[in-house]
């Protein structure tokens, strides 16, 4: 069951009723103390960033290869935290393919001026 409150802008709250209330928890009236205490907690609560590595120059799509190589493995291995871990899979998947194409692009277009640079000679 959804809570029953209706917010001020006329929506319904949406989140779920705790057990045996028509309420959820941020909403019930016989725990407002608690719910002001838990907002109040979360705002004090220490913020945890993780160093995920040393800093690194990115300056090519070949950098930009290596972090999304290692920024992908740390998330699949468990050390990189995320939300919707999935999500971020796909996502630093799509840009890693993005960079390595961009990056075999970068490379072939070298050899090319290479050759042509040879040829002048």
């Amino acid at each position: 069951m959804k809570c029953t409150l209706v917010k001020s802008d006329g929506n319904n709250c949406n989140a779920h009723a705790m057990r045996n209330s028509q309420q959820c928890f941020r909403h019930n009236k016989n725990l407002k103390g608690k719910a002001m205490k838990a907002s109040s907690d979360g705002g004090k609560a220490k913020k945890q960033y993780l160093s995920l590595g040393k800093p690194m120059s990115i300056k090519t799509p070949h950098d930009i290869k290596n972090l999304m190589e290692k920024s992908i493995n740390k998330l699949w291995s468990g050390e990189m935290p995320a939300n919707n871990p999935a999500g971020a899979l796909g996502y630093l998947a799509k840009i890693f393919l993005e960079a390595y194409e961009k990056n075999d692009i970068e490379i072939r277009l070298e050899q090319l001026e290479d050759k042509i640079n040879k040829l002048q000679k």
